[in-house]
């Protein structure tokens, strides 16, 4: 028996689950295996009764689904599992329960992998063919127990973490718990309010932290350097938890976090056990030596008797016992060879979501690595509606007044631009930036990335071809457009079933009216003509416009030697190009507002009260004002320093101009050199498109907000025009060409 689909995911644990949704959410097809007779078989059949997730909800959610608003932030098991019931229940996820992989391989010759699965209560075999294979089998696939001599003689009970529920049944008894994770630490203290005489074995140095301490790093390193976070944690936690060396508890050499980052091993969120040790209820002892009956030797010689032995000794991996050809991305001990957060990937479309050991927020963000990385190869979608039209065999033209590609980028740039969101949010479709290419991409480089982008699809504009007008035919059921080569003066007519504006939102350069500027005696110019501040050294310069190209040409100005002031005309938020990439990751799984409030918190933290500097914050969160208005926050680039420091000059609008003088609103004038504009650009379509107002308002833009903008009436559609960058255009491309494809197939199909 033979199944195919696009994508194999092995394992229904919270990892596949998150991995599935997301590739539900971008139509990609997958099959969903696992071995067990249920999903997150650990979470409802092998964890202790009293355990909760250590790390608060909003770390801890799936994509596209919060908790419930009532529940607590730090979630018990019961409700763990409810809420992956529901998230089961909503997406529709489909795993098929008792399937154990027993092989998969490459399949050089046919490019796909080739896994043979085992139905586990029928013994039925099926082949299952993918394109790509996700390996989320999970980090803890099988119980890890050490070798210690003379364990397998004990004459008491000796269990593994994952067969203990609760400590009910050990009052009285002597029970020892080796290993001391989070697992350890708290079934020892489980034990002992259970009545059990309790002693722990502390293998290996550990941080001991509270779980708000944690809940706090985590925070913080979004905007802080982690060696910085780390060096708070451990201050605060020496002041909770004072020297915990002399109970036997030594603490690690690196910080909490940078420890996770670089060995997946976890700080342990203390749940009362040290008050135990404290106290002397619960005894620390060292590595074992071996065992001889029920006595168990330690490495100091000191001996003692035990009823039980609870091994807290985590699991292991088993994916490297199935899958061959994994080099690429597993080491012998089935756990990724890479780092964190470069771990996910491996060759010929293989993935791995879960295995890094980064908790659940690790999950979500391998969830959309992958999900993500698999449409840039499988779907036709993508960021140029050219492409994504030729991935579907839909003949079209494209058309550019101008004389090359993305005039706006190589024309009409300031030469210090860069791409404000990192690029794995900007790629197109088929085609990754190279591997050395920075995580924000500098102006000349994305030239480059677009023109081998042209070259790689054979994409080819016909350029210097202004279009004067299109107009809908009725009775013909088309579009019929005029264009004009403006190099020959050579008139066309394009007639076409479907016609997609992709002119931009950024035709003309916009610059306000106000009193005196015609008479304005020195230089003023649209922030599109400014290409450097190295000709204005020494001059008195006026930047219009606080958005990301009026700060950065402030602080550019300013940088080369110019007396720099800047007009803020409207409240902006003001944040960090890592708080902007916190905030795009979170928000695919956690609501807008809450990861705005947070965003905020941050950014406050980091520039503090802007207010008394003249720059105020917006009532509504960056990333809902963004939905909202399509109005972006500004990342600094160092301007806020400048401004702090005097450097820069801040002020409100301008009331008139007189020869050089500029009088503001407050009634206080300077005298100016250059006022540069970077007060945006306007859309133009509407001054072409006739019998666009079934998509298109006054201002030239779209009518219905994001993402429900991209459609007009017969055959009209607009990419790019909603003011959502580079990822928002990747919406509408999908958008557009599936919507012509059903069209345009159904049309074939007629014709036929």
């Amino acid at each position: 028996m033979e199944e195919q689909t696009v994508v194999l995911i092995v394992g229904a644990g919270p990892a596949g689950l998150a991995t599935a949704v997301c590739l539900t959410q971008l139509s990609i097809p997958y099959v969903i295996v696992e071995r067990e007779d249920c999903s997150a078989s650990l979470w409802r059949n092998r964890a202790y009764d009293r355990l909760k997730l250590h790390i608060a909800k909003e770390f801890c959610e799936l994509p596209h689904m919060s908790y419930p608003s009532d529940a607590p932030t730090y979630i018990p098991k019961d409700q763990f599992v409810k809420y992956l019931d529901s998230y089961i229940e909503r997406f529709d996820i489909q795993p098929k329960y008792n399937t154990a992989i027993d092989s998969c391989t490459y399949d050089e010759e046919k490019e796909c992998w080739s896994c043979l699965a085992c139905d586990v209560a029928t013994s039925v075999v099926v082949r299952y063919k993918s394109k790509f294979l996700v390996v989320a089998s999970g980090e803890n696939s099988v119980a890890n127990i050490p070798v210690i001599p003379g364990l397998h003689d004990f004459v008491g009970e000796a269990i593994h973490s994952s067969l203990y529920k609760s400590g009910t049944a050990y009052s009285g008894k002597n029970a020892l718990v080796v290993g001391c994770g989070n697992s350890g630490m708290e079934i020892a203290y489980d034990l002992a309010s259970h009545g059990a005489n309790t002693s722990i074995v502390v293998r290996s140095p550990v941080h001991v932290m509270t779980k708000e301490i944690i809940r706090l790093g985590m925070t913080l390193v979004q905007h802080t350097p982690v060696n910085v976070v780390d060096d708070l944690l451990v201050g605060i936690s020496n002041f909770v938890f004072g020297d915990l060396s002399r109970h036997g508890i030594v603490r690690p050499e690196i910080g909490p976090l940078l420890l996770k980052e670089k060995t997946g091993r976890s700080a342990v969120i203390d749940v009362g056990t040290v008050g135990l040790i404290k106290k002397g209820t619960i005894k620390v002892h060292g590595n074992i030596s071996k065992i001889n009956g029920n006595v168990v030797e330690f490495e100091n010689m000191k001996e003692r008797s035990f009823d039980v032995i609870v091994f807290g000794t985590g699991y292991k991996s088993m994916a490297h016992t199935w899958l061959k050809n994994g080099e690429s991305m597993l080491n012998n001990d089935g756990l990724p060879k890479k780092e964190f957060p470069n771990h996910w990937k491996g060759a010929n479309g293989l993935y791995c979501a879960g295995l890094a050991r980064t908790g659940l927020a690790g999950i979500a963000i391998d969830a959309k690595n992958i999900a993500n990385d698999i449409l840039s190869i499988y779907s036709p979608a993508g960021l140029a509606t050219a492409v994504c039209l030729t991935q579907l065999s839909i003949p079209y033209v494209i058309v550019e007044r101008e004389d090359c590609s993305a005039s706006l980028w190589r024309n009409r740039a300031y030469d210090r631009l860069k791409l404000h969101i990192a690029k794995v949010f900007c790629e197109l479709p088929h085609m990754s930036y190279p591997s050395d290419a920075p995580t924000y991409i500098p102006k000349d480089q994305f030239v480059k990335y677009l023109d081998s982008y042209i070259e790689r699809f054979d994409i080819q504009p016909k350029y210097n071809t202004a279009i004067e007008s299109c107009t809908y035919d009725e009775e013909k059921e088309c579009r019929s457009c005029l264009a004009c080569d403006v190099a020959t003066s050579v008139v066309v007519r394009y007639k076409s079933k479907f016609l997609v504006v992709a002119s931009g939102e950024n035709s003309v350069a916009n610059i306000p009216v106000i009193p005196g500027l015609h008479d304005f005696v020195g230089e003023a110019i649209h922030s599109s003509l400014y290409k450097s501040g190295t000709a204005y050294s020494g001059k008195n310069a006026l930047v219009v416009g606080c958005g990301n190209s009026g700060m950065e040409i402030a602080y550019d100005l300013a940088s080369h030697g110019a007396s720099t002031s800047i007009v803020v005309r409207s409240p902006v938020h003001v944040m960090m190009k890592e708080i902007i990439r916190l905030g795009m990751t979170l928000v695919q799984h956690t609501p807008v507002n809450v990861v705005d409030d947070r965003l905020v918190r941050i950014s406050n933290f980091v520039f503090g009260n802007l207010s008394r500097h003249g720059i105020v914050r917006p009532e509504i969160g960056p990333l809902l004002l963004k939905e909202k208005t399509r109005r972006s926050a500004v990342i600094d680039v160092g301007t806020v320093g400048l401004i702090k420091k005097g450097t820069i000059k801040v002020h409100g609008n301008i009331s008139k101009i007189n020869g050089n003088v500029v009088e503001f609103e407050n009634m206080k004038e300077r005298s100016f050199d250059v006022i540069v504009f970077a007060t945006g650009y306007k859309s133009m379509a509407h001054t072409w498109l006739k019998n666009g107002e079934s998509m298109l308002n006054n201002d030239r833009l779209p009518k219905k907000e994001f993402p429900n903008h991209w459609k007009g009436a017969n055959g009209l559609y607009c990419a790019g025009l909603a003011r959502t960058g580079l990822a928002g255009i990747a919406i509408d491309a999908k958008n557009i060409a599936n919507d012509i494809l059903s069209i345009y197939s159904m049309h074939r199909s007629e014709m036929n």
